[in-house]
């Protein structure tokens, strides 16, 4: 029955996969069309001559065209639109989530969405392009924009679409590249004019300065003076006013880099392969992960913003010639070596940066790691052995914040020696060469504020010079390989069989063996356990069917493919797993056992706590499933997480189960209690076990020693059998007893 059973199901499946071809081979006809006609009129008018396609079918292209990514062939059989787009989202590590859409915000949003129309059931793509949204218009046949009169045809929820990184180690060009995507021309002009005007009411006030005291004070005009300080106020308000713009300006600019850098960044978080975080604490990853925002606000603020501010500052220079063309030679020399002098200075504060931003992220990570386990530290005894191991840390990052080389210490005081130097020279100079005092008050305004700029270019050069040290501490994350890859088809099908094709693994190139050309079959629906001595290699086997490592020789099959050629995503769903060690996370227990589910419900989520015997229990707290779990699952004991675990693993009904030392703090009576239940639920059940006596119903047992299969059988059987198994069962009663 069951060879016959996965027979119709096979068969279904093939032909559903010859119906999908069929249609994507009826639109790539249709594309090829639409690109021939597009090279010679534009898209907007091949879409109107060529018609096109329904919505809802072609919105995840659109989505997919706006960030420049391959089309993804979606499955007929998927009809939910969400599911769809998410299908074709998964590929390429592009994050959806809900949003809702209030008031005006074609003007506020800045990522792409579907959204659904008020009327009927279409589903309309909404790109960004400038400074606001379009969308195509099926009469027109075109791309209109997106405003107040035409918004009314959208609904209120939406999905909206986070752009990732690319899919490789990104270099500080490609994350530069990133940003520039999100910068608008009509941001690089608002942002020039913003610091042209900037500089232009500088120059105004300076020209004031001068008339007022050449002129209007000459002339003992009180009413020429009334209107030359109501003129000036008027321009000191102007001058701010500009200044807020421009800030304004620059903030909106780095609002908008900055969300879009800052999603990437969780999504390549999410995206990068376990191996990865073995060798960093979740609080250093979170420090690192913070310099990638501090890099995109760096870019921006400091080389953006100010370097345009500093380059239309340069005309200064020109007042300064034109008011006392004697003193602007010293003026510049005074200015060249100032800027020398904060140049080195930048520098070598460089040097001593990089330094303490590592030993701030592994400070950051202690700090976190010795909180986090402040109950087993107080537990014995060791606050002042965990005080001295962050002090340790702690002071090396200190002494690079605080104990800095002589000359960053006198630095100050040697620039500001300079200055005043500076301002004596000019002085003399402007008596000697009998410069008017008019002129001389209006080159001081000038000469201040190319000084001004001079010292903001210097800043610039110390944002260029922190750029490689900011860098550095992200790379370990952008360097990372990921999981994600268009190249790896998603899993439509899962019948529950797993194949190990002579396996070879090490964690290490340098380290032994765990397994050496191991070979084994589980068939579907099969109830295995694994079994074996502590490190004989239960653990990594379960991590190498999952995905988290990948074998150094050999292949996991699933179904006969390859686990290298299939969308892990896709494959974990589809597998319910409660690994050693897993814990909850801060939330309800409602939230932690939906996470699993695609579509959770109330009904869905109890009947998984039933199954999982828990459900009594959370009846029986004063807020049921909205009881709150604090992290590292705190208010309940090991036993109930243990059940909430399992009850998550077993909520989506996954093809198969994973159970790693799942039942460890359960009694006999609850366990058997469970193995019962998950008897309702087809699929294949792998079972790894301490307590031996707790797999007598398994239909295979697997005897793992030394990274090798050494016995394989029923419980029965291999107890008749008087071997290896049998010994570690004889020892495991003795221990009891």
């Amino acid at each position: 029955m069951r060879s016959l059973w996965e027979a119709t199901e096979k068969m279904s499946w093939f032909s559903e996969q010859i119906n999908d071809r069929k249609k994507q081979d009826k639109t790539v006809f249709y594309d090829s069309f639409i690109k021939l006609t597009a090279s010679v009129v534009g898209k907007g008018e091949a879409l109107s001559k060529l018609g096109r396609r329904p919505s809802q079918y072609s919105v995840a292209d659109e989505i997919l065209d706006y960030f420049g990514f391959k089309r993804v062939e979606i499955p007929s059989k998927i009809k939910d639109i969400e599911k769809r787009l998410e299908y074709a989202a998964r590929p390429y590590g592009i994050m959806i989530k809900r949003v809702t859409l209030e008031g005006e915000w074609y003007l506020e949003a800045f990522q792409p969405m579907v959204v659904k129309k008020k009327d009927g059931d279409d589903y309309i793509a909404v790109l960004p392009k400038g400074h606001g949204f379009v969308f195509f218009d099926e009469k027109k046949s075109r791309y209109v924009k997106v405003k107040k009169r035409n918004s009314r045809i959208f609904g209120e929820r939406a999905l909206a679409f986070y752009e990732p990184f690319p899919l490789h180690k990104l270099s500080v060009t490609d994350l530069l590249t990133f940003m520039y995507k999100k910068i608008t021309p009509n941001d690089i002009f608002m942002l020039a004019m913003g610091s042209f005007g900037a500089v232009l009411v500088g120059m105004i006030s300076t020209h004031l300065s001068r008339t007022l005291f050449r002129e209007v004070i000459q002339s003992e005009n009180m009413q020429a003076l009334t209107a030359m300080a109501f003129f000036m106020i008027c321009v000191l308000i102007s001058s701010k006013f500009v200044h807020i713009i421009h800030e304004m300006i620059t903030e909106a600019i780095n609002s908008r880099i900055s969300l879009s850098v800052e999603a990437a960044s969780y999504m390549r978080l999410m995206s990068i392969s376990v191996p990865f975080f073995r060798d960093y604490s979740s609080g250093e990853l979170a420090n690192r992960i913070g310099y990638i925002k501090a890099f995109c606000t760096l870019i921006v603020k400091s080389v953006l913003s100010v370097g345009f501010s500093s380059l239309f500052s340069l005309l200064y220079i020109g007042q300064v010639n034109h008011y006392a063309p004697s003193l602007l030679e010293t003026a510049i020399i005074t200015v060249i070596i100032t800027f020398l002098l904060t140049v080195f200075a930048i520098f070598l504060q460089t040097r001593i940066s990089r330094k303490r931003m590592e030993y701030t992220a592994k400070e950051s990570g202690l700090f976190l790691s010795l909180v986090g386990g402040i109950q087993k530290i107080k537990l014995a005894g060791a606050e002042k052995r965990a005080f001295a191991k962050w002090a340790d840390v702690y002071s090396t990052e200190a002494g690079y914040a605080y104990d800095l080389p002589i000359f960053l210490k006198v630095y100050p005081i040697i620039n500001m020696g300079i200055n005043l130097a500076c301002t004596l020279v000019v002085y003399f100079l402007a008596v000697h060469t009998e410069v008017e005092y008019p002129d001389y008050v209006a080159f001081t305004a000038a000469f201040g504020m190319m000084q001004g700029a001079f010292t903001a270019l210097s800043s610039v050069a110390v944002s260029v010079a922190d750029i490689k040290p900011i860098f550095e501490m992200c790379k370990p994350i952008l360097d990372a390989p990921i999981e994600a890859d268009p190249s790896r088809a998603p899993l439509e099908h899962l019948n529950g069989g797993i194949e190990l094709s002579h396996v070879s693994f090490s964690y290490d190139k340098n380290s032994d063996p765990i397994f050496t050309d191991l070979s084994l079959k589980i068939r579907p629906g099969e109830y295995l356990a694994i079994v074996g001595e502590t490190g004989c290699g239960k653990s990594t086997l379960i991590r190498l069917l999952l995905g988290f490592e990948e074998p150094t020789k050999g292949a996991v099959l699933y179904g006969g493919i390859d686990l290298k050629r299939i969308d892990l995503e896709t494959l974990r769903r589809k597998i319910g797993a409660v690994m050693q060690n897993d814990k909850l996370f801060h939330g309800t227990i409602y939230a932690n056992i939906a996470i699993a589910c695609d579509d959770p419900t109330p009904e869905k989520i109890w009947e998984a706590a039933r199954l999982a015997q828990i459900a009594e229990d959370i009846e029986n707290m004063p807020m049921g499933m909205n009881t709150m779990i604090s992290e590292g699952s705190g208010g309940v004991s090991g036993g109930q997480r243990q059940r909430i675990l399992i009850a998550r693993a077993i909520a989506c009904k996954p093809k198969i189960l994973i159970f790693d030392e799942a039942t460890s703090a359960l009694d006999n009576i609850t366990q058997k209690k469970i193995s019962n239940a998950l008897d309702q639920i087809k699929c294949t059940r792998i079972v790894i076990a301490h307590r031996l006596s707790t797999i007598k119903n398994c239909e295979r047992i697997l005897v793992l020693s030394a990274g090798k299969v050494v016995e394989s059988g029923s419980y029965d059987s291999l107890m008749e059998k008087d071997g290896y198994f049998a010994g570690l069962v004889h020892r495991q009663q003795l221990r009891n007893h």
